[in-house]
């Protein structure tokens, strides 16, 4: 007589869905769900972007399938003319802004005055190669040197307006006046500096008044000018009521010199 430890085990009870096909207990696995399609016509939504960094922008690549390099030729031919245009408004600003010492009048000095230090001051200018000056440097070789004009307070002094070294103003009394004369006007023996000379005043019209011939000596000659043949020529006259007319004319070129004992 057996006990009841001795029956066998009852059989596994069989899975959902009954008994499969051939008699197998089990039957096969049932299959996985398929999830549903969403309704026809609706657009599919897209994932919201994950707020954070953003990508880096595609790197273009050639045919080859590598990166492709940078234009390096146009980015140094862009720095190359950004250079270039700074150094030229630098070399224009520094040549605009460049400035000289140099001398002007600190007084109104006469003709045939002397320079004296105090009648000369030191003043900054912008260089301009066109305007007749005299470096600052050079004011003591002026002192002493006599105006050839009037000199005014405050232009600047150029060296043309001084009687060079070696010559002579004229004595009191006396007065330089400055003319020009054309071919013909002036013979060739009437031309030369130092010569005692006669100056005839030619009228403007007719019905003017004759001006006495003029004794003076020829102070200076310049050169004939190879357009029209005119000399600009400097002569040295007593002061006399005439002198301004005489001035004038010369100035016009409304005068004929001679020599006297050879007109």
């Amino acid at each position: 007589m057996s006990s009841l430890d001795d029956r066998p085990p009852p059989p596994p009870p069989p899975p959902p869905g009954g008994p499969g096909p051939g008699g197998d207990p089990y039957g096969p696995a049932p299959a996985a769900p398929t999830p549903a399609r969403p309704p026809a016509g609706r657009p599919t939504i897209a994932p919201p972007r994950r707020l954070g960094r953003r990508t880096p922008a595609p790197v273009s690549t050639s045919p080859g399938g590598l990166p492709t390099r940078r234009r390096w030729g146009r980015f140094a031919a862009g720095i190359t003319l950004a250079l270039l245009g700074a150094w030229v408004f630098a070399a224009v600003y520094v040549s605009a802004g460049k400035r000289v010492e140099v001398l002007a009048l600190a007084n109104d000095v006469s003709m045939y005055q002397e320079l004296t230090r105090e009648d000369l001051r030191t003043v900054r200018v912008a260089a301009d190669p066109s305007v007749e000056t005299v470096k600052a440097s050079q004011a003591d070789d002026l002192v002493g040197r006599i105006a050839a004009v009037e000199l005014r307070e405050g232009t600047l002094l150029a060296g043309t307006q001084l009687f060079a070294d070696d010559v002579s103003p004229p004595a009191a009394g006396f007065t330089i006046v400055t003319g020009v004369v054309d071919r013909g006007q002036a013979g060739p023996s009437a031309l030369v500096p130092g010569r005692q000379i006669t100056v005839n005043v030619i009228p403007k019209q007719q019905s003017d008044p004759p001006v006495d011939q003029v004794d003076a000596e020829l102070y200076s000659v310049g050169d004939e000018d190879e357009n029209d043949g005119k000399r600009q020529i400097e002569f040295i006259v007593r002061n006399a009521d005439n002198t301004t007319a005489l001035g004038d004319a010369a100035r016009d070129g409304r005068i004929t010199l001679g020599v006297p004992g050879q007109d």
